[in-house]
């Protein structure tokens, strides 16, 4: 469980650091795409590193030629260009605050493809924590929500594939995390490289996106960016740990906290102060995701 909730906190420092470094990008549509290649390719650059300095490249190599390793890569395309990609068109689309919601829809998802594929139980206990934290997270996005959005109807749809990619890659990994032959650590490396290189072969390239790409790296953006990396790179690792510890449907409800503490980071980093509303919502999705993921 701890790790659950750290991942959660980590991925709220990752949010908002990236919220800096995207800041004088906001006018441009595709900046999130591009930032998302370029943070998962130093996330990947991390890992690889620490698979070296633990002397288990090797072991990785081999690992991507079995049926484990391929299911690591499916998860890495599910939750990287999938669940983000959709996740940065519904904000283009529906709006930040939609695109919370929607977002923090895939443990709802999770714990549904677990009963229907994995034919997992779930006590009333778990079902009351998971509809709490996602009303936590609907009153926490309620005041930023664009209901006068023409092109809400597609915002939408993008915020439920990115529900659905991330609740698919959480069960892909767990499944494959099974394996006493697969780490947490290296399930999360393949998911990275290949979420890194994906978006730089297809999505990037699509959406015309190397010339931003290229002025990123060379600005002083880039060091916010990899600080951002490496708040992420050290959430995942916790995440697909909960994730090989307690299960998906567990872990996933953890990971939505983030919701809950960026409010805080953004109190620290950013100086923003949260209202009354926001701070009963940040516990009220705390204590939903404490209720989901106990026994």
């Amino acid at each position: 469980m701890l790790f659950g909730l750290a991942g959660g906190m980590l991925w709220a420092v990752d949010s908002v650091i990236l919220s800096m470094a995207l800041a004088p990008y906001e006018m441009i549509w595709m900046a999130p795409v591009v930032a998302t290649f370029i943070h998962d390719s130093i996330s990947a650059l991390i890992l690889i590193l620490l698979q070296i300095a633990k002397k288990k490249l090797g072991q990785l190599l081999h690992l991507l030629t079995m049926k484990e390793g391929r299911w690591l890569i499916f998860a890495g395309l599910l939750g990287g260009p999938v669940g983000m990609s959709g996740y940065v068109f519904c904000i283009r689309y529906a709006g930040p605050g939609l695109s919370a919601v929607f977002s923090c829809l895939y443990p709802a998802f999770g714990l549904l493809l677990s009963f229907l594929l994995f034919h997992e139980r779930f006590s009333k206990r778990q079902i009351l924590g998971l509809i709490l934290s996602l009303s936590g997270v609907i009153a926490l996005s309620a005041g930023s929500a664009q209901s006068d959005n023409s092109n809400l109807l597609i915002g939408l749809v993008f915020g439920l594939v990115c529900a659905l990619g991330w609740a698919l890659e959480g069960l892909v990994a767990q499944k494959s995390t099974e394996s006493q032959m697969v780490s947490s650590d290296q399930a999360l490396t393949i998911r990275q490289i290949t979420s890194s290189i994906t978006f730089g072969l297809i999505l990037v390239p699509l959406l015309d996106g190397w010339p931003l790409t290229s002025q990123i790296i060379m600005s002083p953006d880039l060091k916010v960016i990899a600080l951002a990396a490496i708040a992420g790179t050290a959430s995942y690792l916790c995440y697909y740990k909960a994730i090989h510890l307690i299960g998906a449907s567990k872990a996933m409800p953890l990971n939505i906290t983030y919701s809950g503490w960026a409010i805080v980071f953004s109190l620290l980093l950013l100086g923003s102060i949260p209202t009354f509303l926001e701070i009963a919502a940040a516990i009220i999705i705390l204590a939903g995701a404490l209720m989901c993921s106990s026994k």
